[in-house]
C-alpha cells in the first residue's frame, strides 16, 4: 500500500491548480477543523457553516500559503478567526439545547457511557460556553485538541505565554462553574 502524499507536497499541487490535491486535504482536514469549531460553537449548523468557510477561504488564498509549514495551525487559525468575527458579527448566535447536540465530531459518540458520565460531559459543555472567547478559544486548543501552548499561539495571534494565562483562567472559571455540579451530584 503506498503511502499517502505529505501535507506539503499536496499543498504545493494544490497552488499550482491541482483540485485532487485540495480535495485530499479536505479529506484530511475537514473533520478535525469542523470539531475545532464545533467546541468553540457547540451548534453543529454553525459548525458546519464555518468548516465550509475554513475551506473555501483556504482554498482562496491557498497561493499566499508557505508549503513548507505546518497546515493544520494555518487552517486552525482561519476557522478561529471566522468563528471570532461570526461570534462578533451576530452579538453571540443562539445555539439549539445540549441534550439535542449530537456527540463531539472527533470523538465517537459513547452512547453507553453512564447517564453520570452523559451529565457531567454536558455540564462541561455548557461551562465552556461561559468562558471567554480567548478563554474557550485556548482551553478547546491545549486541552481538547492537545496542542503545546506555542501551537496554539500560532493560531490565536498571541504569545506563548498568553495561551497560558488563559487556560490557566478558563480552568479556574471551569472548577467555580462546575463546583455547583460536583456539589450537586455528591449528595
Amino acid at each position: 500500500m503506498p503511502a499517502e502524499p505529505a501535507d506539503h507536497a499536496l499543498v504545493t499541487r494544490a497552488q499550482a491548480g491541482d483540485r485532487a490535491a485540495f480535495n485530499e486535504l479536505l479529506r484530511r482536514y475537514h473533520r478535525p477543523v469542523y470539531g475545532f469549531v464545533f467546541r468553540l460553537t457547540q451548534s453543529p449548523e454553525e459548525a458546519a457553516d464555518l468548516a465550509q468557510e475554513v475551506f473555501v477561504r483556504a482554498w482562496r488564498y491557498l497561493g499566499k500559503f508557505d508549503a513548507a509549514r505546518p497546515l493544520r495551525p494555518w487552517l486552525f487559525q482561519i476557522a478561529a478567526n471566522r468563528a471570532a468575527s461570526c461570534h462578533g458579527r451576530s452579538g453571540g448566535r443562539e445555539t439549539i439545547p445540549l441534550e439535542e447536540l449530537p456527540g463531539e465530531p472527533s470523538v465517537p459518540d459513547d452512547t453507553s457511557a453512564e447517564p453520570e458520565r452523559q451529565e457531567l460531559a454536558a455540564a462541561v459543555r455548557r461551562a465552556i460556553l461561559e468562558l471567554s472567547p480567548q478563554q474557550r478559544q485556548a482551553v478547546v486548543l491545549v486541552e481538547l485538541e492537545g496542542m503545546d501552548a506555542a501551537e496554539a499561539a500560532v493560531i490565536m495571534t498571541c504569545s506563548p505565554t498568553t495561551v497560558r494565562q488563559h487556560v490557566f483562567r478558563a480552568k479556574r472559571r471551569l472548577r467555580g462553574l462546575l463546583a455547583g455540579y460536583v456539589e450537586g451530584t455528591e449528595s
